[in-house]
């Protein structure tokens, strides 16, 4: 099962990130190349999850529980759910999975 987190984006005060040189150094720089790769596989991913899942726009934490508490039932379903709906399932003893949701336009 994939889940899509629904999530309130807030600005905050930060402080300006400053990092010495040593671990400036120590940190791993992305390329390019290897970011359009990564992405390319996010779309992948997409793809086949479109492809295969079921797409469940309304009551998805419902439907989830419909289809776990289900043991015929080997319906593959994804959508989108709140943080506090993620958490009662989880309580429930249903894992959830996130997974990026990149545009494919971008």
């Amino acid at each position: 099962m994939y889940i899509l987190p629904i999530k309130k984006v807030e600005k905050s005060i930060m402080a300006p990130s400053v990092a010495n040189t040593k671990l400036r150094n120590k940190q791993k720089k992305i390329s390019s190349l290897e970011m359009k790769n990564f992405k390319k596989d996010l779309i992948k991913l997409r793809k086949f999850v479109e492809k295969n899942f079921e797409y469940i726009e309304h009551n998805f934490a419902n439907k989830v529980r419909e289809v776990y508490y289900d043991k015929k039932s080997k319906k593959n379903i994804y959508g989108a759910t709140t943080d506090k709906e993620k958490e009662e399932l989880k309580e429930e003893g249903i894992d959830l999975v996130n997974i990026p949701w990149v545009e494919k336009d971008n």
